[in-house]
């Protein structure tokens, strides 16, 4: 029920007319117009960022609830089905929980807000702009909220790509943090979905025009598919073991002995490696121009106002 209500929403989406205040009813209603409808616009709605009201959904489920038939009459939807809608309830009351949630509200109800999608379309098609910096910093932590949107943005970026519809030119993509968005999965037992849009970047973006680098200081929780396609790897220290197997296993042989030092690397200096780069290469990075906010607390002072203990 729930994947027919999605891609009902997406033909009223696509065919307006078609609505009762904003979704299907379908009991006693003849197919037909329905199916012309879907006939008319199945490559949008097959497609992967096909739109829909997601508002809408849970209403549309019930209308979804119908016997298959006609009483004697296949040509139109039956009677709403009531033993059919039981079942979906507990369905309805999560979907409108997370619809609802303050968590959630920024993707849901945006209110004026331009998309990001819209945004981002901008960037690509032209803008004088040589950056856009995306900031996750007021999205919640709850509902796996930042992983959605990110995943959101890593397949619209995707689809663009595998169209050749990055405009200007090539376009190179920096993922912040990004153990974070790789290789994870939301969901419950039995109906998981795989955030995978950057993983798919980093595997197919580049033949496409669509390079992406990676920032990350736990390398060892990047899938090593991943890490196996970066070209160039520019290395701080690592102190934990499981970071260095991690990226040595993405380097070849002759550049592992150089890695040994990696642990014993002082602020500010890095390796690097590649296969671009003839041999491995310590570098000392220079200050940024603008300080970043990145101190920690002082605990080794005492600090006015505050009492040690």
């Amino acid at each position: 029920m729930l994947r027919e209500a999605m891609k009902t929403l997406k033909v009223v989406q696509c065919a307006p007319e078609l609505s009762t205040a904003g979704t299907y009813v379908k009991a006693m209603r003849r197919k037909a117009e329905f199916q012309q409808a879907y006939a008319t616009h199945a490559e949008v709605v097959e497609g992967e960022l096909a739109r829909f009201d997601i508002n809408a959904l849970p209403d549309q489920i019930r209308n979804e609830c119908v016997w298959p038939t006609g009483y004697d009459d296949d040509t139109k939807w039956g009677k709403a089905d009531e033993k059919q809608w039981g079942y979906c309830v507990s369905l309805v009351y999560r979907i409108r929980a997370c619809i609802d949630s303050a968590a959630m509200k920024c993707l849901f109800d945006p209110s004026d807000d331009p998309s990001i999608f819209a945004l981002i379309e901008r960037f690509i098609s032209g803008s004088d702009r040589p950056i856009l910096r995306i900031s996750l910093e007021r999205l919640s932590f709850e509902r796996n909220v930042r992983e959605i949107v990110v995943n959101a943005i890593g397949r619209f970026l995707l689809e663009r790509a595998r169209r050749r519809a990055l405009g200007r030119g090539p376009l190179v993509v920096v993922l912040d943090e990004a153990h974070q968005f790789l290789d994870k999965q939301i969901g419950e037992e039995g109906a998981r979905f795989a955030l995978d849009a950057f993983s798919l970047l980093a595997k197919e973006g580049r033949k496409y025009g669509a390079s992406l680098i990676l920032a990350t200081q736990r390398p060892r929780d990047v899938p090593q598919d991943v890490l196996s396609q970066m070209g160039t790897m520019i290395i701080h220290r690592l102190a934990n073991h499981l970071d260095r197997e991690a990226v040595e296993r993405a380097t070849d042989a002759a550049e592992r002995s150089t890695l040994g030092t990696v642990p014993s690397l002082s602020q500010g200096e890095a390796i690097v490696v590649g296969a671009d780069i003839g041999v491995p290469l310590r570098v000392q990075v220079k200050p940024p121009v603008a300080q970043p906010d990145s101190a920690g607390s002082g605990f080794s002072r005492q600090e006015p106002g505050v009492g040690v203990a």
